[in-house]
């Protein structure tokens, strides 16, 4: 097998795709099986596209519930390498053709800038609060199921002949010459319904309307939600629409995030005849239909991406923050310790028998951080709008959160660290430490470190009057594991809080992997965080 390197999908290329698809999903399984091959996967890749041998591979597809069912087409890893290496060539070529009143899938833009975006329009139609200005807030109707292929690839042809024309100058194009163009109209031609892997109950695909789901108005229409191409190709369907309204129309205040788009003017009755002129314009020019609100005063507000932006300040969605609310309660309710009474004796997973009275808290490290992972991309959102004592109230109604995460200078962080590779047993127990207090006002947990057959407390021996002896030759503080149970008994005899770190036979870094399984608080004294009453 060759490839050559000077083309377009040569493997240099494909590998730097391949690290681009990789950021922020390095812990999904596919990923790390695509990477642990990496060298051969982008070798093949590179072949299969300079041959022009390279076709998309069914799928997966599930549905979501928030906010709205709706099923989401999820593609292979090797494809999902091929989306970012067709992005990045093709988005230096679109990219100044797009209006600057399109915030969706760009870089420096996103739902914080359009929102920023329409306050700045408002402030500047409103005249600083002299003029009453008015807003027409429209959205394509079940856009991604509506997208016509061949007007897309119609969109697509004239770019992608310049960047092709450019690429045989460079002498970039391969000797089979497969280009960018034809790896595109494979792209959208390619039906991910067909053989697709369903993830989830026939219940969940059943609740989604027919009318939302993929393929259901032909084969030449739809595009699927969730790939990097999809929301590409979004933002150059709609740039006819962008450069309409700003140009053709005339209106200045015009804000639009994929399918959704706020038009601004001090007269009601122009962006009425506007509405109609965007409604035939649609119709005609890209077969898409649109739904509109009533005309208001931007006074009221205006409901656009996750916020009700007005032209002095920006307010959360209430539905926003109703599905924040349920998501703190639901892990307010899992995080919430367990009450073991005095004189009960209860057998815990690899430690034994512990007798009450205590609180235990079972520690996962993948759900702490994926409810961190949640609780961040939430409070960010809120972070841009006016709701510092929302955050406040919030994070003080569900105390329960406060035995995992930390919440410090307007970050959520997690309480304790995560296991990654230490070089030495001492500084995996720096690690472990770190969370484990003085924490509200309670001294630090005592820390109890499983190794090997033995439980050792590297910096709390005079809490637990344990002896230095030997332990798999070397000095250590600590006794046979057998006696851990009652080690977490005698800590919290004495007032202390145990958290209880076990060994995993896999490696990390110098040291095997060890984790903070458990969280003992004794019930006599205050807890690290109140009960939810």
């Amino acid at each position: 097998m060759t490839c050559w390197s000077g083309s377009w999908c040569g493997v240099e290329r494909v590998a730097a795709a391949a690290r681009a698809c990789e950021k922020r999903k390095r812990g999904r399984l596919d990923a790390t099986a695509f990477r642990l091959r990496e060298g051969e996967e982008c070798l093949a890749l590179a072949h299969r596209l300079e041959e022009g041998n390279y076709f998309p591979e069914p799928g997966r597809v599930f549905v979501t519930e928030r906010p709205k069912h709706r099923e989401v087409h999820a593609a292979v890893y090797r494809d999902r390498v091929v989306h970012h290496l067709l992005h990045a060539l093709l988005e230096p070529a679109f990219e100044p053709s797009f209006s600057p009143s399109s915030f969706a899938c760009r870089k420096g833009m996103g739902t914080h800038a359009a929102a920023r975006a329409l306050r700045t329009r408002m402030v500047r139609a409103t005249r600083r609060g002299g003029v009453r200005v008015w807003s027409l807030q429209l959205d394509v109707v079940n856009f991604f199921m509506r997208v016509h292929k061949p007007t897309l690839l119609a969109l697509l042809r004239r770019p992608l002949l310049a960047v092709e024309a450019r690429l045989a100058r460079e002498g970039r194009l391969p000797p089979g010459g497969f280009g960018p163009s034809a790896l595109a109209s494979r792209l959208v031609q390619h039906d991910p319904t067909l053989r697709a892997r369903r993830i989830g109950s026939r219940a969940s695909f059943a609740a989604v309307p027919p009318h939302k789901r993929l393929g259901a108005s032909g084969p030449d229409v739809g595009i699927p939600i969730g790939s990097l191409t999809s929301q590409f190709f979004a933002n150059i369907y709609l740039s006819p629409l962008d450069h309409f309204v700003t140009r053709t129309l005339g209106v200045g205040g015009y804000v639009r995030y994929v399918d959704d788009f706020v038009l601004l003017h001090e007269d009601p009755s122009r962006l009425g005849a506007c509405e109609d002129l965007i409604r035939r314009f649609l119709a005609e020019r890209l077969r898409l239909e649109v739904r509109a609100l009533p005309i208001a005063p931007v006074s009221q507000g205006v409901d656009f991406v996750g916020y009700v932006v007005r032209p002095g300040y920006a307010l959360p969605r209430r539905r926003v923050v109703m599905a924040l609310r349920e998501r703190l309660a639901e892990a307010n309710i899992a995080l919430a310790p367990t009450i073991i009474p005095a004189g009960v004796r209860v057998r815990l997973p690899r430690l034994g028998p512990v007798r009450g009275p205590l609180r235990v808290l079972r520690l996962d490290e993948a759900a702490s951080e994926r409810l961190r992972a949640v609780l961040a991309s939430y409070d960010g959102h809120l972070s841009q709008a006016r709701a510092t004592r929302l955050r406040e109230r919030l994070w003080a109604d569900y105390p329960n959160l406060h035995r995992v995460l930390s919440r410090s200078q307007g970050r959520i962080t997690r309480r304790f660290a995560r296991a990654v590779p230490a070089p030495s047993l001492r500084a995996q127990v720096d690690q472990l430490l770190r969370g484990l207090g003085p924490h509200d006002g309670t001294p630090r947990a005592v820390l109890l470190v499983q190794v090997g057959r033995c439980v050792e407390a590297p910096r709390d021996a005079h809490r637990l009057d344990l002896r230095v002896r030997r332990l798999r030759g070397r000095r250590a503080a600590g006794a046979p594991w057998v006696a851990a149970a009652r080690l977490v008994e005698r800590a919290l005899s004495r007032g202390y809080a145990v958290a209880v770190a076990l060994e995993f036979p896999e490696l990390a870094g110098a040291v095997k992997r060890r984790r903070l399984a458990y969280l003992f608080e004794p019930v006599a004294s205050r807890p690290i965080a109140e009960d939810t009453p």
